[in-house]
Order: C-alpha cells, then structure tokens, then sequence
C-alpha cells in the first residue's frame, strides 16, 4: 500500500483559487501556507492583490466624499431649462404621504384577509376530518356494544 496523503478541498490548488477569489485574506493565507506554486508566482499573486485592493479603497473614498455633489450635477443635468419646477407645501405632501400610506395599508390588510381566508380552510378542513374521524370512532364503539 502506498503512503499517499490525501489533500483537503482548501490545500489544492482549485480550493486556493477560489478563495482567492471569493475570499482573498484567506486563500492569500492558504497560498502561502501550503506552498503550491513557486515562490515568485505566490509573490506575483499577493501583488496584484495589493494593487486590486489599494485601487478599490481609493474610489470607495473618492465616490464618498463627491457623491453627493455628483447626484446634484447629475440630476441638475438631465433637467432641461425650460421645465417648470413646481414646489410642493407641506399640506400637500402630507396629503399625498397620507393617500400613500393608505393604499399601502389597503393591500396589506387584503392580504391578511387572505391569508386568514386560507388558514380557516386550511383549519375548518382539519376540524371536519377530525369530526368525521370521531363520528367513525364512536360509529364502531357503538357497534361493538
């Protein structure tokens, strides 16, 4: 019998790759542990990782501190000059906040009508087999006396 070693899913090269993927601190960690490639190729691997991190940290906190000026300029641009911005009072927004939630409650609550609907089915079909289970209790009880 040979003295063969069999590998975890985590120590082959495939169970690297995707965790360096899906999960790089990790499959970094198992790169270097398990020493599966050559040591200029795990160094190639942990650089472009480096830079595919530092890249990404420096536009979360460039979007970050610029969206909310991008969303003005944005929505400022697709307006045209010559629309009309209509302003809204504040009894207006409440009336139609007010309709809106309504209406939300509206098919919320048909919605629990319906769900209770069903569950009286569900229970008034288990209430008449249960019915009908004692009535046939009782049906050979009586018979046998």
């Amino acid at each position: 019998m040979e003295n063969q070693t069999e590998f975890k899913w985590y120590q082959k090269p495939a169970g690297v790759i995707i965790l360096l993927i899906f999960f790089f601190p990790v499959g970094l960690y198992l790169m270097w542990k398990n020493e599966l490639w050559t040591k200029q190729t795990r160094w190639i691997v942990t650089g472009v990782l480096a830079l595919v991190v530092i890249s990404n940290a420096g536009n979360d906190k460039n979007s970050n501190s610029n969206s909310g000026v991008e969303s003005d300029s944005k929505i400022n641009s697709g307006v045209e000059s010559d629309s009309k911005i209509t302003k809204v009072t504040f009894s207006e927004a409440e009336a139609f906040m007010q309709n809106r939630c309504n209406s939300t409650n509206q098919t919320l609550m048909k919605k629990r009508v319906s769900i209770l609907m069903e569950l009286n089915c569900i229970c008034f079909y288990r209430l008449q087999k249960m019915v009908m289970y004692v009535s046939a209790v009782f049906q050979k009880m009586h018979l046998k006396s």
